[in-house]
């Protein structure tokens, strides 16, 4: 785009728009080399780990006793 004689800067000024600054966001969180990304990655499947969890012991809780240590 430089090469085209586009600049971020000069076209749009110091301020970027709120719509190009979400759209930023969102390809840089799709990008697996950010560590934007990597952090959604580990947040992401920090969450499914706890829900998996969280329905284990639900389960547990309706089980008799020599089945039920098996889901704690």
């Amino acid at each position: 785009m430089a090469a085209l004689g586009w600049s971020v800067q000069h076209d749009l000024g110091s301020r970027l728009p709120v719509a190009d600054a979400i759209a930023l966001l969102q390809r840089i969180a799709r990008d697996p080399a950010s560590m934007l990304a990597e952090e959604l990655k580990n947040n992401s499947a920090q969450i499914k780990e706890s829900e998996r969890r969280r329905q284990l012991a639900a389960s547990a809780e309706h089980m008799s006793g020599p089945f039920a240590h098996l889901f704690r």
